[in-house]
């Protein structure tokens, strides 16, 4: 029952990111814990720019994103006519869940920007008159649930959110992604290197971090079911503005 799947070969060919950062000597003797808090920070840093690469990068140097218009199997979900400008309504997530491979829906999860968590939090099923002009009434119960740890649930799959993600309103700042239709591979972990030699005429301090990898969806092409419906595991919602 489902036609037009591809199957891909894939090739990962290990893209290099590198950090570098200094501090003058005295810094390091005169405060004991900086050099602890500027390797936690490029670590930080480092994650998120795999991260964001992996979510938007072009495949040029870097990882092709799950969320870049280049994947050839994103689905971009039209909005619905009512929804807001930097907004999302409960209609819209219904097409993105739709819009996820049947395969890959109990495994998915939703990612949104920080900036979408008020209309989440607002999202009910709302009830319309008979000619759809006018809203009766709406459910007693949200549609999203807030989780103590900062984390939600949303048609029963858990949400998360992220500042890696595009600003409200822009395409990719809503998704719905099954993450292990995406290939990773990682040459060389998380690497730092401290040299005293790099500044030695300016008695400073250098550390230097690397890693090597690559990324890309799994999926040629986005998938044609027999009842028409267009799904892959990457689904992302169109601009709002």
């Amino acid at each position: 029952d489902e036609e037009n799947l591809a199957t891909l070969l894939i090739t990962l060919s290990a893209r290099k990111l590198g950090m570098l950062a200094n501090a003058s000597s005295e810094l390091i003797e005169d405060a004991a814990s900086f050099e602890s808090v500027l390797v936690a920070n490029l670590q930080a840093a480092a994650q998120f720019f795999i991260d964001r690469a992996c979510f938007f990068g072009s495949g040029a140097n870097k990882p092709l994103g799950m969320l870049n218009p280049l994947n050839p199997s994103l689905v971009v979900v039209t909005k619905n006519a009512s929804t807001p400008a930097g907004g999302i309504l409960y209609e819209d997530v219904t097409q993105m869940f739709l819009a996820m491979a049947p395969a890959c829906r109990q495994r998915a999860t939703w990612v949104f920007t920080d900036e979408l968590i008020p209309a989440l939090l607002e999202m009910q099923l709302v009830v319309k008159n008979i000619a759809g002009s006018e809203n009766v009434g709406g459910s007693a119960t949200p549609m999203f649930t807030m989780n103590a740890d900062g984390s939600g649930t949303l048609l029963g799959r858990p949400a998360i959110f992220t500042e890696k993600l595009k600003t409200a309103g822009a395409q990719g700042d809503a998704a719905f992604i099954c993450f292990d239709q995406y290939a990773i591979g990682m040459r060389r972990e998380l690497q730092l290197r401290r040299s005293n030699e790099a500044g030695f005429k300016q008695d400073s301090i250098w550390w230097r971090l690397t890693c090597r990898l690559d990324g890309q969806p799994t999926w040629a092409n986005t998938l044609k079911l027999s009842n028409g419906n267009i799904v892959s595991p990457f689904v992302t919602l169109a601009v709002r503005s």
